[in-house]
């Protein structure tokens, strides 16, 4: 996967994630999400986005409730992909590791029901959610781990909550949350965050202004962080859609943006445009790989 594809990809992930949170809360029900993709980038359940660059493992959330443990535990490889995840529902382990899933050290196929946890395909991506608290978790397989990832809670969030997704009621400052999250491992690194001047991230972001507003720069800070921290030997197809909504509700204006793409197999430099829809339920297709 080059690295141009990666930057697209990861800018159209930033424009589905802006608002999340806002977006599902209702009277009846508050919804939390918690995402992370790229190379390292964290969402949390309250507050602005991060970038981690570290291949060490951490606590993306954990707590407990009914003194039941609920707990996400993830690991990125030196390709920025995640390359290991461990979901603990009262005490019942579940593992994703090269592309297989694996409970209580059993491999299963899908779908797969269990007494605490249903696991299934959920269109593009594979879910588990728990039968004993509204919680699940969903992701996303591509050649080499898991490129998104995110924890979705359908109630309060706990007094005990930690890891990279924050706390109860703090959003928690970025070195807090690294530092309290990190697990034990004296192999592993926690790199400083890396900014590179990058075409693609500016060109992305200057068409973003009106939507993204006064979060514009942050997101692009994020991109040129992200870029730096992935391998560009990750092997994707070209077609990237957002998980989400582009901008929220903010206009049903068709936008274009034209992106340099490389052709899978003769790996031949083509333009082609990048277009998105500002609408509820927007798909945001680059660089089709019909030719």
């Amino acid at each position: 996967m080059t690295t141009q594809r990666w930057i697209l990809a990861f800018c159209l992930s930033l424009a589905s994630v802006f608002g999340t949170v806002e977006l599902f809360k209702t009277k009846e029900i508050q919804t939390y999400t918690c995402r992370t993709f790229g190379s390292g980038i964290v969402q949390p359940f309250k507050g602005k986005s991060y970038y981690v660059r570290s291949d060490c493992p951490f606590k993306l959330t954990s707590f407990n409730v009914n003194r039941g443990e609920y707990s996400v535990t993830i690991r990125r490889g030196h390709n920025g992909l995640l390359v290991q995840v461990e979901i603990i529902i009262n005490k019942v382990t579940t593992l994703l590791r090269n592309g297989h899933i694996l409970v209580q050290n059993k491999s299963v196929s899908l779908p797969y029901d269990h007494t605490y946890q249903h696991i299934f395909k959920y269109g593009i991506y594979t879910r588990l959610r728990s039968s004993l608290l509204p919680f699940t978790v969903t992701w996303h397989n591509v050649h080499g781990g898991i490129n998104s990832l995110w924890v979705t809670l359908e109630s309060e969030l706990c007094t005990d909550m930690c890891g990279l997704c924050g706390k109860q009621n703090v959003a928690g400052h970025r070195d807090e949350l690294i530092r309290d999250s990190k697990l034990h491992d004296h192999r592993c690194k926690i790199r400083d965050p890396v900014l590179r001047k990058n075409h693609i991230c500016r060109r992305f972001f200057l068409k973003t202004k009106n939507c993204l507003q006064d979060n514009n720069s942050h997101y692009h800070r994020l991109c040129k962080e992200n870029i730096c921290g992935l391998s560009i030997k990750v092997g994707h197809n070209l077609c990237v859609h957002a998980q989400n909504n582009c901008c929220q509700e903010k206009t049903s204006e068709t936008k274009m943006l034209s992106a340099i793409c490389y052709h899978p197999i003769t790996n031949r430099r083509e333009e082609k445009t990048l277009t998105y829809k500002h609408i509820a339920s927007c798909e945001c297709r680059l660089c089709n790989t019909q030719h």
